[in-house]
């Protein structure tokens, strides 16, 4: 005490430790010292030294006494530490989904950019007819995805119909069936001029009589059962039994096997089995209609025009510019003969793939009415079964490779005089 200057008769009370939040309000008694003529109360358990010389004193005493400032901030943090229990207690006794009001954004929040769409996921057959979409998918100024469905046209409808593709290349007379029950959409004819069916035969056995024949097919709705269909109602002869084989392969298994007797493919993709002397071609049946058109499923001819066109317009740039400089190239990716590929070529007629001409289909739905399958009741107008950007123009028209089509009002074409066609022009309403 002395060394802090108080004097020997001053009564005073020693400066106490903060004490635990459990005894913030308790007030322990004071013991009472003397010291000279006056008396010291002293705090117990705190140790303290008063006086000096002989008249020191020593005791034990508590935490020092706090100033009333720092007891009224010790209270007021008790107290919101009771509150703050009070309050987790209640929260833990409420209901589990308790009624909260969302937070609002604030009127400066930037809106997330639009995600751009995914590649369009486009299927073809591995014939020589699609090395343009090969070519055109190695490109990096134009975004889709390129998947060979060795399945056929029944194959490609089913994805197209299960969402796991968006666009593919089916045979016309496939194409239409499937548009008339309302699956897909045509877009237009890729391949201009028309197909040549092969009807083969294993060359192990005589070769069977076309009436009555059992027809190996890739799956029922595709081209090879379409075709023998139309075949047979254009001979007169009755329909034939079918045996499905799924792909090339399961054609070669069933004829060797004598599970069929005849099969309807593509002639020049047929051709490298008939030199190795294990299929013969009995007969060829052309079609009276173009080879192949581009479909796309109703929900992408509605809201991805734009991006359809990008993609035609590479792969029509591509097909344009094959020539004899890639009969290699081509003999080498399908594994036919050069010379087959040359004469192949030279019957090909690329189209560019957004024009389909209302009296190709009218022709190929009066074929599969009368083939019966396709019923006439459910046959639908041309406006429904094409887009709403497809072109009704005759196929041998020449066709501007610097057009630049803009449609209006769902269809009108314009001319005008960039390339064909900038994917920014198709309107997406």
């Amino acid at each position: 005490a002395a060394s802090r200057g108080y004097a020997p008769d001053q009564r005073v009370v020693l400066p106490a430790r903060r004490p635990p939040a459990r005894a913030a309000f308790s007030r322990a008694p004071a013991r009472v010292y003397t010291l000279g003529a006056k008396t010291v109360p002293v705090l117990p358990r705190s140790r303290a030294t008063l006086g000096s010389g002989s008249q020191q004193l020593s005791c034990t005493s508590a935490a020092p006494r706090r100033s009333l400032q720092a007891r009224r901030q010790g209270q007021a943090r008790s107290t919101i530490e009771m509150l703050r229990l009070t309050a987790r207690r209640a929260a833990a006794r409420a209901p589990l989904h308790r009624a909260t009001t969302p937070r609002r954004r604030p009127l400066s929040y930037a809106a997330d950019p639009p995600r751009p769409p995914p590649p369009l996921r486009v299927g073809g057959v591995p014939e020589h007819f699609n090395y343009p979409w090969r070519l055109a998918a190695e490109r990096r100024d134009v975004d889709f995805t390129w998947e060979e469905c060795p399945g056929g046209s029944g194959e490609m409808a089913a994805g197209l119909r299960e969402g796991r593709l968006d666009c593919a290349i089916l045979l016309t007379e496939a194409a239409t069936l499937f548009a008339h029950k309302g699956e897909l959409r045509v877009v237009g004819s890729y391949v201009d001029s028309p197909l040549t069916w092969g009807v083969h035969a294993s060359a192990a056995r005589p070769a069977p009589d076309r009436d009555g024949a059992r027809y190996a097919v890739s799956r029922m709705g595709s081209g090879s059962h379409l075709m023998a269909l139309v075949d047979a109602r254009a001979r007169g002869a009755p329909p034939p039994a079918f045996v499905v084989v799924g792909t090339l392969d399961g054609a070669k298994d069933a004829l060797a096997k004598d599970e069929a007797d005849l099969f309807m493919w593509e002639k020049f993709t047929t051709k490298p089995i008939v030199d190795a002397g294990e299929w013969v071609r009995v007969a060829e049946v052309p079609t009276p209609w173009p080879c192949f058109a581009v479909c796309v499923t109703p929900k992408v001819a509605k809201n991805r025009a734009n991006d359809v066109a990008a993609v035609l317009a590479a792969v029509h740039d591509e097909s344009s510019q094959i020539g004899q400089e890639q009969v290699d190239e081509i003999a080498h990716a399908y594994g036919q003969q050069p010379a087959d590929v040359a004469e192949w070529l030279k019957t090909v007629t690329w189209g560019p793939g957004i024009r389909m001409p209302k009296a190709v289909l009218e022709a190929t739905t009066a074929a599969l009415v009368d083939a019966e399958v396709l019923d006439a009741t459910a046959a639908r107008p041309y406006h429904e079964v094409v887009c709403d950007f497809t072109r009704d123009e005759a196929l041998g028209a020449a066709f501007p490779d610097d057009a630049d089509l803009e449609l209006e009002d769902h269809g009108e074409v314009r001319e005008g005089d960039a390339r064909w066609p900038p994917p920014g022009n198709i309107s997406r309403d």
